[in-house]
């Protein structure tokens, strides 16, 4: 058996919304469009549009909306119980009201419930005696066009209370308790669960209203309160704004995540639509995994106070783990006495341009952000610094993604703890710790070994991401040349995706005919498979001497301090196994 929405939603299918209203008001045609007056409000134009596609109305008047369902509980004053029973006679949709379970009329009554306040909370806000929510919003620089987009609205109404307008509407003080809109005291008095705040209505994905969000106006505390949750509304699962921002979004590629309700108003006033927020909270698994099924590269752009760089930063660290090819986020950093609202209201159309253009993609951001939050002046420092950069990428699921993350934050860490470069000339740099000739040349064979095999790159770029070159430039070089997108590209092709002619001039040394004579595996003209091994072996030759020097060095200084046989025994061993490994 269909489960009761699915009966629903074939009702809805079945019959014309159009042809329901025709029989009780005058439909007008417009082009392709039908209209009509509004049912809830006196006009002498129509402003009501009716949707058959969608089978819903939508008044650009007052802002009311509904489907056939509301029209008949609303308009023509049936139960939501009787519409279902008439709608599916009229569908030829056999529904057994007896054999429903109860919860799933329990969750429609809250939804009706729901949309019927919202309308009492936004027709308030319009109201005379309610200036002081209205004088907030166009303090705020919000216009009244976007005011009804939202279905803004405000709690209070000196005429009749939500309460007493609601039981009007034949709904029981049972379901008005368990809509959440209410709480019952100790002493048993029912008291409007939200008091002199302004409204903004929350809409799930398939745009209901499944709860509000409400922010004080008179100083009260806590200035932001959410809905409690509820079967229907989970703050963790939802965006404020997404129904409305996830078309533009998939259709442009782009969606802002920014921090509150007056972010997102402010700025979709100010033109930007596909932008969304989470309900007060840090944004969670499921919120990410919202946005990314709309757009691949969501932008964060949250307050540029500390507890807004907090948030991004747990925001990214969340994304990390779960990354995916393709899928990641940018960040958007806004100086420390803005958020998003104030900032978007301070600059003028071209500034604001500009600064959208300036994000920052996630891997640099994770990095700025951990520059200044460690120290890194002793050695003990520096190591904690690095191990960070190994426990987060080890968070990451996807074993190529956390593969090309190791190597851009060991890339990021190699130029960062080298600026202690001391300048040669004007434009020209070299290391404290000098390399000689043919070590250079060694290491520029490795660059041509990795740019004319491209069979073996994936096999060879981890031990040449853990490879210290000891050379700014050669390093540069590798960090271009090994990025994920010329994994598979032919030399040529390769070379001709590089702009930075250092970078150029560096990959003109290691393709050289002098290169390929002192180190012969190199050329193009040797077998992969050889090249493989030569540069592998060379790697492990070069790192023996170096961990061997050390050790001659350290034994040199303990034998002048306390020569024995033993210890010359030792330091002789170790030379000798040194000098052995030269020789290979």
């Amino acid at each position: 058996m269909d489960s009761f929405r699915n009966q629903i939603d074939l009702i809805k299918q079945r019959i014309k919304l159009s042809d329901e209203l025709s029989k009780h008001i005058n439909l007008i045609s417009k082009g392709n469009d039908l209209w009509c007056l509004c049912f809830f409000h006196n006009e002498k134009t129509p402003s009501m549009k009716i949707n058959d596609d969608t089978s819903s109305y939508y008044c650009f008047g007052c802002g009311a909306k509904g489907d056939t369902f509301s029209f008949y509980t609303d308009y023509l004053n049936y139960s939501f119980k009787d519409a279902v029973i008439e709608l599916g006679k009229k569908a030829g949709v056999n529904i057994d009201i007896r054999s429903q379970n109860k919860d799933n009329f329990k969750i429609y009554r809250k939804y009706e419930i729901l949309e019927s306040a919202s309308s009492w909370y936004h027709n308030n806000l319009l109201l005379d005696e309610n200036n002081i929510s209205f004088k907030y919003l166009k303090d705020r620089k919000i216009s009244k066009d976007t005011i009804i987009e939202f279905k803004l609205g405000y709690t209070e109404n000196k005429n009749i209370n939500l309460y007493q307008y609601l039981l009007e509407k034949a709904y029981t003080e049972k379901d008005l308790i368990e809509s959440n809109l209410f709480k019952k005291n100790e002493d048993g008095k029912i008291r409007n669960f939200f008091y002199k705040r302004l409204i903004f209505p929350i809409y799930d994905y398939d745009s209901k209203i499944v709860g509000f969000g409400a922010r004080s106006l008179d100083g009260r505390e806590p200035k932001y309160l959410n809905s409690p949750e509820s079967e229907i509304f989970k703050k963790g699962r939802i965006l404020f704004n997404f129904h409305k921002a996830k078309s533009i979004a998939r259709k442009k590629q782009n969606i802002l995540v920014s921090e509150g309700y007056m972010d997102v108003i402010s700025l979709f006033d100010k033109g930007i639509k596909s932008v969304v927020a989470p309900l007060g909270t840090s944004i969670t698994y499921e919120q990410l995994m919202l946005v990314w099924k709309v757009c691949k590269l969501p932008t964060l752009i949250f307050d540029g106070d500390k507890a807004g760089k907090k948030a991004s930063i747990k925001a990214a660290l969340l994304a990390l783990k779960h990354l995916k090819p393709s899928y990641s986020l940018k960040f958007l950093e806004l100086p420390d006495d803005h958020d998003p609202d104030s900032f978007i209201n301070s600059t003028n159309k071209s500034e604001a341009s500009t600064f959208f253009k300036r994000t920052k993609d996630l891997s640099n951001f994770i990095f700025d952000y951990a520059k200044m939050s460690f120290v890194y002046e002793t050695p003990d420092q520096k190591i904690v610094f690095d191990k960070y950069f190994d426990d987060i990428t080890n968070l990451i699921d996807d074993k190529k993604v956390k593969f090309f993350y190791k190597k851009d934050f060991r890339n990021k860490l190699f130029y960062f703890f080298n600026k202690n470069i001391s300048k040669v000339g004007k434009n020209n740099f070299k290391f404290e710790n000098q390399i000689s000739s043919l070590e250079k040349k060694e290491y520029l064979s490795f660059l041509a070994g990795f740019i004319n095999h491209p069979s073996i790159r994936p096999d060879l770029i981890e031990d040449l991401i853990k490879f210290d070159f000891k050379d700014f430039d050669i390093s540069k070089c590798f960090s271009e040349i090994s990025k994920e997108k010329n994994m598979d590209m032919d030399p040529k092709t390769l070379i001709g995706t590089i702009e930075d002619k250092n970078i150029l001039k560096t990959i003109s040394k290691s393709l050289n005919i002098e290169i390929y004579q002192l180190f012969p595996y190199s050329s193009p003209n040797c077998e992969s498979k050889d090249v493989l091994n030569y540069i592998k072996e060379s790697i492990k030759i070069i790192e023996t001497r170096l961990s061997n020097s050390l050790k001659i060095d350290k034994s040199l200084k303990e034998f002048k301090s306390d020569s024995s046989a033993l210890k010359w025994n030792e330091f002789k061993n170790l030379s000798y196994d040194y000098i052995d490994k030269i020789d290979v």
